[in-house]
This record gives structure tokens, sequence and C-alpha cells, in this order.
């Protein structure tokens, strides 16, 4: 008994009242036209019984939805990556090593000739900002190369570390002082050791450390030893996602700063970004240590450069406005 649509929809659509009639009906005559299942249906309805039929359209609503959230889900990730390609992401220099840097560690023990390096430098830094007469509680190596999270991008973190009120009661002035320093010191000396560039910062003794992995160079031992048989539990996913907001955020900043809009609007987000991201690093450290996520998100960015970019933007539009005011 062969049988029109519309007679199927009258004798289907009661077991589908939850859908509108008007939707159900287009939903109803695609799923006629696309699905072999339902020629039997419309040709010859006497040997196809309503429940199959019904049982067959409900499976193909089902993956129609996923089909739709699927794309949806899509979109949407091309909406937040925007021109940014996961794989541009790198977050394998998350991974652990399976052993110290062999380059400065022997037996688990630093290489005296690198410690006296160390040292020597360490020096050289102290007579550099003038704190000779400044009690030095300890001078300690610490960070990736003093762990087993080290890559090709690490620095050699050594941290001096003294009492700010040694020298002045405002220490909020004195940290600010001691990082201008330090990037005044790595502007003129380019320091390596291994082929990795030392990094050197004053520490207040009341800061909190915490750090993974610390070693001594004054005592010539481990402060805190670093876990040689810990499994890294990274989760690579939410910290690429993360990354890769920031980064699109970074993008639109740049294309702003190329579109001549709001300048000082612009100038004001990227500050707000950067304290943001500089947020997440303080966030992370005491909650979770050097492989907090929060910490792998900023090293992330900082590794790929992204941290760059945002600084040449600032720069970029500074001199920008300047010109233009030289310019009138």
């Amino acid at each position: 008994m062969k049988i029109d649509e519309n007679s199927l929809i009258d004798k289907i659509y009661p077991k589908f009242k939850n859908i509108d009639f008007a939707k159900f009906k287009i939903l109803f005559s695609n799923f006629i036209k696309t699905e072999p299942s339902t020629k039997l249906a419309v040709n010859d309805f006497g040997k196809f019984r309503e429940d199959d039929l019904a049982k067959d359209f409900k499976t193909y609503l089902a993956k129609k939805q996923a089909d739709y959230q699927k794309q949806a889900s899509d979109n949407y990730q091309k909406s937040r990556l925007n021109e940014i390609d996961p794989a541009d992401v790198d977050t394998s220099n998350l991974d652990l090593n399976k052993e110290l840097n062999p380059k400065f560690w022997v037996d688990e023990q630093l290489k005296p000739n690198i410690r006296v390096a160390l040292l020597e430098i360490s020096k050289k830094y102290i007579e550099y900002l003038e704190l000779e007469d400044v009690e030095i509680h300890d001078i300690v190596f610490t960070g990736s190369l003093a762990n087993t999270n080290y890559t090709d991008e690490s620095d050699v973190d050594i941290h001096i570390i003294i009492d700010y009120d040694d020298i002045d009661k405002n220490k909020d002035l004195l940290l600010d002082y001691f990082i201008a320093k330090k990037d005044l010191w790595s502007d003129k000396y380019n320091i390596t050791i291994m082929g990795y560039p030392v990094e050197l910062f004053v520490q207040d003794d009341d800061q909190p450390r915490d750090w993974t992995a610390v070693y001594s160079l004054i005592k010539g031992d481990w402060i805190q030893k670093p876990d040689l048989k810990a499994k890294s539990e990274i989760d690579k996913r939410t910290i690429r996602d993360k990354v890769i907001g920031i980064v699109n955020k970074i993008e639109k900043l740049e294309k702003e700063a190329e579109s001549g809009e709001d300048h000082e609007q612009t100038l004001k987000k990227i500050d707000e970004l950067k304290e943001y991201i500089t947020n997440l690093r303080k966030k992370g450290l005491p909650e979770g240590g050097e492989m907090s996520n929060e910490n792998l998100i900023f090293k992330v960015l900082r590794t790929g450069k992204f941290l760059d970019r945002l600084d040449d933007i600032k720069t970029k539009l500074i001199t920008k406005d300047y010109s233009l005011k030289e310019a009138k």
C-alpha cells in the first residue's frame, strides 16, 4: 500500500509532539529523502510498521543533533583560534626529562667548575649593584636547569638572597629597582654557562620560595632536591587552550594598533593583559609550584616569544604617537 508523505507525517508526528510541527515537517521530509530505509515506508507502508519508522527517525534526529553540536564546536574553535594554529603553541618544553642536565650535574651534584663560575658571576653582579656591604644570606641555583623540566630555551636562574630591610624599608621600591637593574645588566652582558644565558636576581629573604628544586651555591649542596622519579601529569590541552586565548587577544591588539584606533585605549588593554599574565604566575606558584598550570601557561607564552610581541605592540604605539606629535 503506497502512502504519501503527508499521510506518513500525520501518522508519525503524534510520537514526536515535543517538536514544533512546522519544524517536524521539514526534518521528516529531509529524513524521507535522505535515508534509504524510508523508501520501503513510502512505497509499501504496510510492510513497514510505524514504530520501526519512528525509531529510525529518532536515530536520524540524534545523528543530526550530534552533527550540529560538532559543527558548532568546530565553528567555536575557529572563532577562538582565529589565525592561531594549535600546532603553533609548542608545549613540548613542558615534558620532564629523565635526568638532570648532564652539562651541569654529575651524580646529582653540581659540577665544581660550574659552581665556581656561577659564584664568580654572582660576585660581579653584587659589585655591579654595590651590595658589598649587605649581608648575603645565600646564593641559590633554581629553575628548570636545577630540575628535570629544562629545555634548550632554559635560563640559569641564580637568586641572591638578602634582607631588603638592610637597605630600605620600602620593599616595593627596592623590588622595582632590582628588576630594572637586572634588565640593564642583561642588556649589557650576554653571559652564558654551557650555552644557557645566566639570569641573576636579588630576592628578599621574606619572599615566598615556591621552588621544587634549589641548590645552594655557597653551601655546595641541595636545599630542595628535585623528585627525579616524578611523573609528568601536565594538562597540556588546558594549557594550550588558555595560551591560544591569550595569543588571540595579543593578535587583536596588534590589529588595533595597526588600524589607527584609540591608541590610549589600546595601551590600557596591553597593560591589563600583561597584569593578567603576571598574576597568573603569581597565583600559580604558591598554589601549585613551578608545575602549576598557571606557571606553565606563562612559560609557554614566554618561550613562544608571545610576551615579546606584546611589548613590541606597546613600543610601536608609543613611538608612533610620539612621532605624530613631532610632525605637528
